[in-house]
């Protein structure tokens, strides 16, 4: 099984622990490969060489309106993340060893955010874009999930279902935002 380069690692769905695919793969019996690219993967499977485009792609350029875009609701994810983040810190402190299992969720929604910002203060508006869409959902999951167990520790069954209900409203959210993105990309001359 060949799996892109960088993606060795993924978060177990059941445990949400980390887990190492390649060694994954070894324990049940399956060779797992990273590969670089597709013409990588062609040698890997064939055993023959595929001759490389020799135009070297880059990555398109937005136009100023989009990146300014771009950058702007990365902020305001950053800032949902912010308050999202706070809202966990408080509920874990109040729902004590209860909450104990959703540290590591927090950890990587803040490291998403650390690279957005680290991406924002080097002008990548899109991959920072990117990271904290990323944190600001693994922070509102997992206050989701904190509210729904403090709601459960108060007996309210309704209200915990409720809880985890909301999660559906980020998606929509973020489909939104990737629509209204891809309109003004549209809508610029260079469509870019």
């Amino acid at each position: 099984m060949l799996i892109p380069q960088g993606q060795r690692e993924e978060m177990d769905a059941e445990t949400g622990k980390p887990v190492d695919l390649v060694q994954r793969g070894r324990s049940q019996g399956v060779e797992v490969a990273e590969v670089e690219d597709v013409v990588a993967a062609y040698g890997r499977l064939t055993e023959r060489r595929l001759e490389q485009p020799r135009v070297a792609l880059g990555v398109p350029e937005l136009s100023g309106t989009v990146e300014k875009e771009l950058e702007a609701r990365a902020k305001t994810w950053l800032a949902t993340y912010r308050e999202e983040a706070a809202g966990c810190e408080r509920l874990r402190g109040r729902l004590g060893e209860t909450a104990a299992q959703v540290g590591e969720q927090l950890a990587a929604a803040k490291a998403s955010a650390e690279r957005a910002e680290q991406r924002l203060s080097e002008g990548r508006v899109a991959p920072a874009y990117d990271q904290a869409v990323s944190a600001t959902l693994q922070a509102s999951a997992t206050l989701d999930v904190l509210k729904a167990l403090a709601a459960l520790q108060g007996g309210d069954m309704r209200q915990a279902a409720r809880t985890v209900a909301l999660g559906d409203d980020r998606d929509e959210e973020v489909r939104i935002t990737a629509a209204q993105l891809a309109d003004l990309v549209v809508d610029t001359p260079d469509g870019c």
